[in-house]
């Protein structure tokens, strides 16, 4: 039986030996017409700059808070701005595979939703690059549009045979920096919060810039910033029911 792909990034080279030998084809990717990605291009920046401040009302009912739209723009603006743009991305895909009503079927896996809500704005951000989570916003889109026939399969799907592949050891200066970086960081506890006012987590900045803008600020200059994990908590459905958008 013959087999479609959304798309090149199907066809990793690594699976050669695998995809190779298949009957596939490549569904034409949306976004290779240039002038198609301009025009959603300022699409999706519209639809982000109308949805932002409905978020921003519903965040401050659920918080009991009264933070500008401003706030939330810094706050939930850039996982918003993303994952309208990667969502709506994946829809054009499944959309025009369906309207061409060329797939007699479709094997989906039986996720569980909890498994994939990300605990920040990283851990989203890594895990679009992954298969999981494309797979699964890629099973809620064909089952909402239901233009694909559709089939739940229990048994677990691999995308491809499993093989060995050479995984590269850190090395030695690696784990050194690591090291150098960890006592760094548990120094960096030991000072009164009273002389470092503004906190700095993932600035992306060097050291040397990093130490030259707490120097500006009239702080003590560190050049590691915290690393900060994400606590975890229950997925409250109830509360995301609230989450909802009127309009078009």
């Amino acid at each position: 039986e013959k087999i479609l792909f959304l798309g090149e990034w199907c066809k990793l080279y690594k699976y050669k030996y695998a995809w190779s030998e298949l009957d596939c084809e490549v569904h034409p990717y949306h976004w290779d017409d240039r002038e198609r990605f301009r025009k959603d291009y300022i699409y999706l920046n519209n639809l982000y700059e109308r949805y932002l401040p409905l978020l921003s009302q519903l965040m401050n009912q659920i918080h009991g808070v009264d933070h500008s739209c401003r706030y939330w723009r810094m706050i939930v603006g850039p996982w918003l701005y993303y994952f309208i743009g990667i969502f709506f991305d994946r829809y054009l895909s499944i959309e025009s595979v369906g309207n061409k009503g060329e797939v007699t079927n479709v094997w989906l896996p039986p996720f569980e939703p909890e498994k994939y809500i990300p605990k920040n704005f990283s851990t989203f951000r890594d895990w679009n690059f992954g298969d999981d989570y494309n797979h699964y916003l890629f099973k809620q889109i064909i089952e909402a549009l239901g233009k694909i026939p559709s089939e739940i399969k229990t048994k677990h799907l691999s995308s491809y045979p499993q093989r060995e592949f050479f995984k590269r050891k850190p090395s030695s200066s690696g784990r050194g920096k690591d090291l150098v970086r960890k006592i760094l960081v548990a120094t960096g506890r030991l000072i009164p919060s009273k002389f470092n006012k503004v906190v700095f987590v993932n600035s992306f900045l060097n050291s040397k810039d990093l130490i030259r803008l707490q120097w500006e600020l009239g702080q003590l200059p560190f050049p590691c910033t915290p690393i900060v994990i994400s606590e975890h908590k229950p997925i409250n459905w109830e509360l995301r029911k609230r989450i909802v958008f009127s309009g078009e």
